[in-house]
């Protein structure tokens, strides 16, 4: 069984977003609801804290206190903006990350073998054992081979010729996997 296909950065995003809520919902079976908020609380702690000792700066060089409606705006603007710049950094680094026509984004072909799943591409070929995968996810654009619960093997679903093509692919992985 063979599909070829090309990876978009869709696909790579839709990747990014299935790790992440598998990591999460891991983490929050492991740790409870609240242990999970405690950086961004402490975040939170530092920001008002340092956003406190500011306005006791100022208040010496203005030669008077701040309202509060000052205060909070202030302190609200400002971490409005940090975090606007984190995002657009976090954006252009996410497009800086795979090139166009690159090993991930490139064309890619997966040949499901009696020993395992072989993918290749442009410089690489790999082959994956069966027991290497734990599970297969079907989201709304790709589907997912895990060998870890933060890595595996994704092939978007616009690779398969129909719906058929896909159900039979993922009934073949499924029973070359196991429960």
């Amino acid at each position: 069984m063979e599909i070829d296909y090309q990876m978009t950065l869709q696909d790579l995003a839709s990747y990014q977003y299935a790790v992440r809520n598998r990591v999460a919902a891991l983490v929050k079976r492991q740790d409870g609801v609240f242990k999970p908020l405690l950086p961004a609380l402490g975040f939170i702690l530092v920001l008002f804290a340092v956003a406190m000792a500011l306005a006791v700066v100022i208040r010496k060089v203005a030669h008077r206190p701040l309202a509060e409606p000052e205060l909070a705006a202030g302190f609200f603007v400002g971490v409005a903006f940090m975090l606007a710049l984190l995002w657009l950094n976090y954006l252009r680094q996410r497009r800086s990350m795979v090139k166009p026509g690159g090993a991930v984004l490139g064309a890619h072909r997966a040949v499901a073998e009696p020993t395992g799943l072989r993918v290749s591409g442009k410089n690489f070929e790999h082959t994956f054992l069966w027991p290497i995968f734990e599970s297969v996810s079907l989201l709304k654009s790709i589907v997912v081979l895990w060998m870890e619960p933060g890595h595996g093997v994704f092939i978007p679903r616009s690779a398969f010729q129909d719906t058929s093509a896909e159900r039979e692919f993922i009934d073949y992985l499924q029973t070359r996997i196991g429960p």
